[in-house]
């Protein structure tokens, strides 16, 4: 998939949940830093995996959990970035703190 139509895709749904994308390397990873209020760190990376024409999206948090989802197609990414927010909305809820607007 072409790095620019992934770049677009998660541009726009970055921009919807107030997020940044945080780092871009080499039109193949990308990272979304999410911070709660007690500055526990989570993380959505996207990998663009040309080899096997996918893209890869990983959730982690802080104290080493992590789930991972492949998208065939661009048409599908939004809807697992949604769900590996709602994954680190849901861990920030079971921590008992709250998602603090990135700057």
């Amino acid at each position: 998939m072409l790095s620019r139509d992934i770049e677009k895709t998660l541009a726009a749904w970055a921009k919807r949940h107030s997020l940044p994308i945080s780092d871009v390397y080499q039109d193949k990873y990308y990272y979304f830093d999410v911070v709660d209020d007690l500055g526990g760190k989570y993380e959505i990376s996207i990998f663009n995996d040309s080899e096997s024409e996918s893209i890869k999206v990983r959730v982690w948090n802080h104290q080493k959990k992590s789930r991972g989802s492949r998208v065939k197609d661009l048409s599908g990414l939004e809807k697992v970035l949604d769900q590996a927010y709602a994954q680190i909305l849901k861990w920030i809820e079971q921590s008992k703190v709250s998602r603090e607007k990135s700057k």
